[in-house]
Formats: C-alpha cells, structure tokens, sequence
C-alpha cells in the first residue's frame, strides 16, 4: 500500500483513461441519439414509397413517438454530462466494477458503467469491513466535469489477498470537509448502507425516514423516488411522482438533485401550491406559530369532522322543518333533524348525502301524517318531496359545500368552541384569529385569496 503523490497521480491517470473511454461512449450515445431523431423527421415526413399507408395520423403518430424517444434520452445524456462516474468497487474475483448517474455500455454491449440503482450496484453502498460483500475496495471518483482531480478510498477487506493501493481519507469523510454549495447536491457518491436500506426498501407500502435537523431526510428521500423510478419506471411514470415541500425557496433548493440523478420526469412543488390544479389556489402566507401547530396537528381532525356535521343555520329556531300537506301540518324540530343528520354522516361523506338526507326527511314527515288526511299513499311522497318550504329548508340544511367555505367558518370563535374537541382555549383563540382576515377582505370563501399554506393542506 502506497501514498505517494507519484502513485496518486498514476492511479488518477489509470482512472482517467476509463473515465475518457466513457464519455466517447457517451458521445457516440449522444450523436446516435441525434441520428434517430433526424431519422424519424426525414423516414415519417417522407412519401415513404415503399409501402401504402391507410391514414396520414399513422405517420404523425409514429415520427412523434420517434422524435420523443431521441428527446428524452439526448436530455438525459446532457444532464449526466456532469459527474458520470463517481464510483468504483474492486471485487475479490478481481472483477472492477464503475459506478455512475446512468448507465453506459460500450460497442459490444459490455457495461462500462452500472446505474447506482442496479442491484450490481448494491455493494458499492452495503459493503462494511463487518460484511464486505466480496469488496476489497471502495473507490470514490472525484471528477469536475469530465476530469478525475481526486480519489477517495475505503479498505474493506484487509484480509483478502490483494495489492490494490489506498488513497485518501474514504470517501465518507471527504465529503463532510467539503463545503455546502447554495443548492443541495446528491449524495450519490456516499450514500451509506443506513441509507441505502431506507432507499432500497421495498416498493409496497409506507417508508418513513426518520432523523434529526441536518441528517440528511429529505436527500435520502429524493434519492428513494429516483431508486423507485428506477425499478418501476412503467407504473409511476404513468401515475406520476410528486415531490412536495414546505416551501418555494425549499424546492428552489432541492430542485437540481432528481435530475442529477438521472430522473426528469418528477414534479416538484411546494405545499402551498400542491392543489393549485384541483382548487385554483396557492399560498406562500404562513401562519403564527401556534395557528400552524394546531392545523398541522392531528386534533384538526376531530375539529373538521365535527364542524361539518354542524348545519349552516345559525338559528336554532330555524332548525325546523314544517311542510303543509292538505291542511295537515308536518314538522321535525331540531332534535329529530339532529338523528336524521348523524344517521347519514355515519354511512357516507357530507356532499355525497343530499339525496339519502332528503329521504330519511320525507320519510320521517311522511310517518308524521294524519291516518284521516285526504291523500293517497303513492302521492302523498311526491306532495312533500316536491314542496317549496322543504326544498328551501335542504338547501339551507343540507347545501354542497367546498373546502374554503368549511374552513371559513372557524372565524367564528363561538363555533370552534363548539367544535374544538382536545384544543385548549388558547388553541382556539389562535384557530379563529387565524381566520379573521375574511371579515376584513370583503372576499367571499369561494374567492378569498388569502388562505395560509396550512388552508392549503387542509
């Protein structure tokens, strides 16, 4: 084993030339890339003489399909211009293995890199001198740009018989000297085996990645969903990924590390403007500290279930229902419409119950008719159903709500109150105050504009 700068420099040139090799690859990558698009523009907007074509879409069809293939694989050549090949693996059958963003094969279909995700590549990252793995040794390639200017490695098998030279600090330890830049960089490189688990773990189901300020959470996370792409490129690419965070200057921050990784076909988006698409708004207004504590909470829950359960007249006097059917009066008071109310939020969504609402009510006035009233049975439903006084009651009673319109109503500190299950009165206190603003914005909910990033999510 040797540390002498003349062995150093001999090691990076022998490094170098595999690097080179790589990227001729990559450029004759790049140029057949270029080639196939250029083909599919010249071969489908061509006459094509040679054969018959039953429809003029077929061709379009097929020259787009074409030209969105060259695309995407030129985009993600460029993007991995940078950092190709970051690591290596010398294994105890003697066999090298390189490490990269992407994968590359030479002429011969030979891998001259192997894509970090790939199970060949497992070892780089779950190899320890506890269990190597069949590693020797664990290099790291420090490249700017196409250039190797450092190495860093990690013995991992002392006791296999081998002559492979050691340099550096291991890689581990030069990456946490290194400074942090004004965006967050991918840890590929280093990723250790904690990690690599956490990132690797199984598809099905939830994986939570727990730690500290300053762990590393969110990298290891990002790292994951370029790992499950990898592995399950058909099913999520069709459904789509969604990487959210608290904030626009977060996602500014994390922004350049998925397509570093190789993935470019992830949406990015700050909570506040997750539901831009489905309700029209976004925020970036964050709320007082304990206002955003109570809405982030859990106890917002019970608050929420109880608060649309709570009937939009205000009036307990008007909670009453009286329809007139051929003199006969019929009415439900506030106790009885209470019933009515719980018994159909036990089965179905508040929105969702309008028309099982309007049953159980018809049902209940038609139970309260006199035996000697005039009217036929099979009428008598249409007579209250079809009532002027009932429909303007379910309107009030029963009316579609939105989001903005529910959250609306927690500027009413009597009503949170009402609602407030475990929140203390200072919780509650923050809770309306929060939603004060709309009294003095003049805005309808359906219009308001100033909801929090915490509105947002609920």
């Amino acid at each position: 084993m040797t540390t002498s700068r003349a062995d150093l420099d001999r090691e990076i040139a022998l490094e170098q030339a595999h690097v080179d090799k790589v990227y001729d690859n990559l450029s004759s990558a790049t140029a057949s890339a270029k080639n196939l698009a250029q083909q599919g523009r010249e071969i489908f907007t061509s006459d094509r003489t040679d054969f018959l074509r039953e429809e003029d879409g077929t061709a379009l069809f097929e020259r787009d399909a074409f030209a969105y293939q060259a695309a995407r694989r030129l985009a993600i050549l460029d993007a991995e211009h940078e950092g190709l090949v970051f690591g290596r693996i010398d294994l105890t059958d003697l066999e090298a293995r390189y490490i990269g963003r992407i994968g590359v094969r030479d002429e011969e279909y030979e891998p001259l890199v192997i894509d970090w995700r790939a199970p060949a590549a497992e070892p780089f990252y779950r190899a320890t001198p506890a269990e190597p793995m069949d590693v020797i040794r664990r290099r790291v390639l420090r490249c700017r740009d196409d250039k190797v200017i450092g190495l860093e490695d990690d013995l991992l098998d002392a006791s296999a018989n081998s002559d492979l030279p050691i340099f550096g600090e291991g890689a581990l330890m030069a990456s946490l000297t290194r400074a942090r830049g004004r965006t967050m960089k991918d840890i590929v490189a280093t990723i250790q085996a904690e990690q690599d688990e956490a990132i690797r773990a199984p598809y099905q189901g939830i994986t939570v990645i727990a730690g500290g300020p300053g762990t590393g959470k969110t990298v290891v996370a990002l790292h994951r969903a370029a790992f499950l792409l990898y592995t399950n490129r058909a099913r999520l690419e069709k459904g789509g990924v969604l990487v959210v965070g608290p904030s626009n200057v977060f996602m500014n921050y994390i922004e350049r590390v998925l397509p570093s990784l190789g993935e470019d076909s992830v949406t990015l988006k700050a909570i506040g403007s997750v539901a831009t698409d489905v309700l029209g708004l976004a925020s970036e207004r964050v709320d007082d500290a304990l206002a955003a504590t109570v809405k982030g909470s859990l106890k917002m829950r019970t608050v929420l279930r109880r608060l649309v359960r709570v009937p939009l007249i205000d009036n307990p006097d008007a909670l009453r229902v009286r329809v007139s059917v051929k003199g006969d009066v019929l009415s439900l008071d506030e106790r009885e419409l209470g019933k009515l109310r719980d018994q159909v939020l036990s089965t179905t969504k508040l929105n969702r119950g309008r028309k099982l609402a309007t049953d159980l009510v018809v049902g209940a006035l038609k139970a309260k008719i006199s035996d000697d009233t005039p009217v036929e049975p099979h009428e008598l439903d249409d007579l209250i159903r079809e009532h002027p006084a009932l429909q303007m009651f379910m309107n009030a009673w029963w009316p579609s709500l939105t989001a903005t319109r529910v959250l609306a109503r927690l500027a009413d500190p009597a009503l949170v109150a009402q609602v407030a299950g475990e929140l203390s009165a200072e919780e509650q206190r923050a809770l309306a105050a929060s939603y004060g603003w709309l009294a003095t914005s003049g805005e309808t909910p359906e219009n308001a504009r100033g909801w929090s990033v915490a509105d947002i999510a609920l």
